[in-house]
């Protein structure tokens, strides 16, 4: 399960067996941030896929993908240890500088919606990507 901070802007996840625990939620992000005054994650836009989260800041578009540390082995249950990183797929000033409204994801596609414009844009990845 993931969610953005409102006041951090920064995505988190659950593990929904992990519930039990005194605070569930873990940071991707940047963990310092904390409560800063302002509400960053008012308004963002969060869309998992697979094993990716899509996740909107105003114009921009994060990708957080999971990924296996195959070096590393969990002690608790010897499976690998999975980390999320972080891509920025599309920046406010490369799109026109609109906020993103809407995105959904299906297939090997995402759809994207900006305030105040009339068009959907499409961005399709290859078999592998999605």
């Amino acid at each position: 399960m993931f969610k953005v901070g409102v006041n951090s802007g920064e995505v988190y996840f659950s593990d929904l067996r992990s519930l039990g625990d005194e605070n569930p939620w873990i940071c991707l992000g940047d963990k310092r941030k904390g409560i800063n005054g302002k509400k960053e994650g008012v308004g963002c836009k969060i869309e998992s896929h697979g094993n990716q989260v899509f996740c909107s800041k105003g114009g921009d578009i994060q990708l957080w993908s999971e990924v296996a540390m195959s070096s590393r082995k969990s002690s608790e249950d010897g499976l690998e240890d999975r980390v999320f990183r972080k891509n920025l797929m599309g920046k406010v000033k490369d799109m026109g500088g609109s906020k993103i409204t809407n995105l959904a994801c299906g297939g090997n596609k995402m759809f994207v919606t900006r305030k105040d414009q009339q068009n959907v844009e499409v961005w399709q990845s290859s078999v592998r990507g999605f």
